[in-house]
């Protein structure tokens, strides 16, 4: 019978580094306490992180050593070195802070995190693992006006369109902006991806982004929350058609290929009780233009 340290010999070999970490935290799960409550300082995908343990994204993280696998991994193979990003709904940085590992030295990340609670995670973050030099948070959200609103509060996440069912632990008074309005002062004269969740205010996101979106037209792995875009007083729908008017296709993050139907993007993306993650790829990168 092969020895867990042989074991973790033949991982590091074999595999990729997402995967290695996740299976190190497997073998070591049960010398790895995973609590409940109150916050724990550990180490996951080769950073530091000190996070709520309310939260199931921490808990997961914990014990399989990555968030939205299938997600992090897209961000992670379509992120280069060099490239300029944007964390829309920054939340703690988890994402964030992969890509500032993938953009290196060479290139940004501008994290836009509208809430207090997260923004000081996100901060102890960006600067424990040392990217205070690549990373800029920026301290109001994105939207297609200029207001200030009350956004209510989970362990996890922030929204302004929860529904009712969800439990809240607060609220916040909060900025939004538009893209198109505070990208030339923010010092962002290119993108080349966008990770974007922000809990259903994608509609008015895009709406606010236009000019800078048909300028740069940056993948955008991003979240189709239906039940929080019906609260928006939206949908999926509306949000595909947005982008699509755009240049964009509605990819699988599986794939990376275009639904071949509305129906099967309505059975990965319309489900009100899941939220799904899809990718706005270019149409161009998919040989329709």
């Amino acid at each position: 019978m092969i020895s867990s340290g042989r074991l973790k010999q033949l991982l590091k070999v074999w595999l990729p580094p997402i995967i290695l970490d996740s299976a190190r935290v497997m073998l070591n799960a049960s010398s790895r306490p995973v609590k409940d409550e109150g916050f724990q300082e550990f180490e996951c995908l080769g950073l530091r992180w000190r996070l709520d343990m309310a939260s199931a994204i921490s808990r997961s993280m914990v014990r399989t050593g990555v968030w939205e696998r299938e997600t992090t991994n897209a961000v992670l193979d379509l992120v280069k070195p060099g490239m300029r990003v944007l964390a829309v709904g920054a939340n703690f940085g988890y994402y964030a802070l992969l890509m500032a590992q993938r953009v290196g030295r060479g290139g940004r990340v501008w994290a836009f995190e509208p809430t207090l609670k997260f923004r000081e995670q996100l901060n102890w973050h960006v600067k424990t693992n040392g990217f205070a030099d690549l990373v800029t948070i920026v301290p109001f959200g994105l939207s297609d006006s200029v207001q200030s609103v009350t956004i209510e509060i989970m362990s996890q996440s922030a929204s302004l369109h929860f529904p009712p069912n969800l439990p809240r632990v607060g609220s916040e008074v909060v900025h939004l902006k538009p893209l198109d309005a505070v990208a030339s002062e923010l010092g962002i004269e290119k993108i080349d991806f966008i990770q974007m969740d922000i809990d259903g205010h994608e509609v008015a996101f895009v709406r606010g982004a236009r000019q800078t979106l048909s300028t740069h037209l940056p993948p955008i792995a991003m979240e189709f929350a239906q039940s929080c875009l019906h609260f928006a007083g939206s949908d999926v729908r509306e949000l595909a058609a947005l982008l699509r008017e755009l240049g964009y296709d509605i990819c699988s993050e599986k794939t990376k290929k275009p639904y071949k139907n509305e129906f099967e993007f309505l059975l990965d993306c319309g489900n009100f009780d899941r939220y799904s993650n899809a990718l706005a790829m270019p149409r161009e990168r998919n040989g329709h233009l």
